[in-house]
């Protein structure tokens, strides 16, 4: 009976060289089918573009080590590090030399996440992207991802330090029908009247969101605006809350994005209304 694979038994094999930390060869490296959330954007071509062009001139000389779990049929899987391992494979393909000097291999570093199981690993997709802005689509995927493990919203949004609304806010979003996601994704709609429309409307969210997409284009817009929603499907006034409540909020809080709008760039104002603040104001007056 062969013996379980493990990070010793690939070096006592010599599949894992151990100068200057460990290293293994190219090609005994993989990918976990569907493991890191679908979808990809200009930022990241451009990430890409770079990081090709680096590995091309360095080699992985100036490159952190990926971060890797053992792969029961040999090699490792890659946890943290899908990009580099990419444009390394593009970059040989190109006919780049990159292997060691003194063996001829393509060596690539690799640190080991010991004792990890499959939630463990799902984490490390978030702790990767902290400083990234993950796409909508991309988040809800990876919360619903979470929440599989039966976790609480409570329980993710303290992983994620941010609110359980906002976590209900992506679930929400991840149960959009797809052409309201892809809507949101091409920019014609912002993430937070998204869900606002999915939670009133739900399966007719699509409908109201093309229909006020058309009203908005013939008003001189360019995208869908909550004005734009109301005229084709109206929102009713709760119990004893008169038109003119609402009217006076409406003002005020126009008033106030008006002040924060003047006051940050509309970059992060962007970000701000659609990934932060948006989850909770959805809670709040859903």
């Amino acid at each position: 009976m062969a013996a379980e694979n493990s990070i010793r038994k690939m070096q006592e094999e010599k599949t894992i060289t151990r100068k200057d930390g460990n290293r293994i060869e190219l090609h005994n490296i993989h990918f976990k089918p569907d493991f890191n959330p679908p979808g990809r954007n200009e930022e990241n071509e451009e990430e890409d573009r770079q990081l090709y062009e680096h590995i091309k001139e360095y080699g992985w000389s100036r490159l952190p080590a990926i971060l890797v779990s053992v792969r029961a049929d040999g090699g490792v899987w890659v946890l943290d590090g899908h990009r580099r391992i990419t444009q390394t494979r593009k970059a040989v393909a190109a006919g780049v030399d990159l292997s060691d000097r003194r063996s001829g291999k393509i060596l690539i570093d690799i640190r080991q996440v010991e004792n990890a199981n499959d939630e463990d690993e799902h984490y490390i997709i978030a702790e990767s992207n902290r400083n990234k802005v993950m796409k909508p689509e991309q988040m809800a995927w990876w919360i619903k991802r979470a929440k599989n493990f039966g976790r609480s919203n409570e329980f993710i949004a303290d992983k994620l330090k941010t609110s359980p609304a906002t976590i209900a806010f992506y679930l929400d979003f991840g149960k959009a029908p797809a052409a309201v996601q892809s809507m949101v994704s091409s920019g014609v709609v912002s993430l937070t009247e998204a869900v606002k429309v999915v939670r009133e409307h739900g399966d007719k969210a699509t409908e109201i969101l093309t229909a006020s997409e058309k009203i908005a284009k013939e008003s001189g817009k360019s995208k869908v605006t909550a004005k734009s929603i109301n005229k084709v499907a109206p929102k009713k006034a709760p119990t004893g809350i008169t038109k003119r409540d609402i009217q006076a909020a409406e003002i005020a809080l126009n008033y106030i994005l008006e002040v924060v709008r003047d006051t940050i760039s509309g970059e992060m104002y962007d970000s701000l209304i659609d990934l932060d603040v948006a989850p909770i104001l959805a809670e709040k007056l859903k």
